[in-house]
């Protein structure tokens, strides 16, 4: 009787009667992954588009950070260039107004004709004196390029 039961059963479900049953089922199912591709895409869009906003705001607090460390850059080298006479002391004292305080800066160093002469932190850097960039042929080339172009 299970046997009887279980084929009139699968016949009855291939009949037609239940044909426009399967094709709402069928399209139930192909709209139902429509629908979740669509909300997979929808989410990785807003997902990008959340990325590109957190890089942005870090790119920007980036730009503004070095823009404002190479301003007070160039403030110094108008200030030894205005005073190319200027001492160990006396670029020391100017550095500290400049840039201490402001961890973006390790050491900056003078070098007339790629020669170092002046360095702050004088205690940090005190063996840097004296090097000569002209003796390193990739340094030298990066430095005349700097100076040339007038690029940092």
């Amino acid at each position: 009787m299970e046997q009887q039961w279980t084929r009139l059963s699968s016949q009855r479900l291939l009949d037609k009667a239940f044909l426009p049953a399967w094709i709402v089922f069928g399209v139930f199912l192909i709209s139902f992954a429509f629908i979740e591709r669509q909300t997979d895409i929808i989410h990785s869009q807003a997902e990008r588009a959340e990325v590109r906003k957190s890089v942005g705001e870090v790119q920007s607090r980036m730009e503004g950070i070095i823009h404002s460390d190479v301003q007070l850059l160039r403030g110094l080298v108008a200030s030894v260039s205005l005073h190319p006479e200027m001492n160990q002391e006396e670029f020391s004292a100017l550095s500290h107004l400049v840039v201490d305080g402001n961890e973006d800066f390790y050491g900056i160093a003078i070098a007339p004709d790629l020669v170092v002469t002046l360095v702050h932190p004088i205690e940090r850097h005190q063996n840097v004196i004296g090097l000569n960039y002209n003796e390193n042929a990739a340094i030298s080339k990066l430095a005349e390029q700097a100076r040339i172009t007038r690029d940092l």
